[in-house]
């Protein structure tokens, strides 16, 4: 059950942890396997913050979307909120096909 609450950042405590996720499938498995507190991000993007506990520890999830601007624009704004670590999950591709492949 997720509970929703306002864009309200000075009565929040956000979690210095943040997971980003480019897939929005993993919102989805975050409101599965957790109980969430769901915080409405920004009015501008469709995902909100999503925070959960995992073992003891408050964990932000949040999916920003595609693209570098709006991942950086997201970024920018969590940082301000008052988080600190970030895992990033995502994809990346290459435009050129001589670029070496490091894996």
């Amino acid at each position: 059950n997720a509970s929703r609450k306002l864009y309200k950042t000075k009565k929040i405590k956000f979690p210095k942890f943040c997971l980003l996720s480019l897939f929005k499938k993993l919102d989805e498995v975050i409101k599965n396997q957790f109980k969430v507190e769901i915080y409405d991000y920004n009015p501008d993007y469709a995902s909100p913050i999503y925070i959960f506990d995992f073992q003891g520890t408050k964990i932000a999830y949040h999916s920003p979307g595609f693209g570098a601007s709006i991942v950086g624009d997201s970024l920018e704004e969590l940082i301000a909120l008052g988080m600190e670590y970030f895992i990033f999950i995502g994809g990346v591709g290459i435009i050129q096909e001589n670029i070496m492949k490091l894996i």
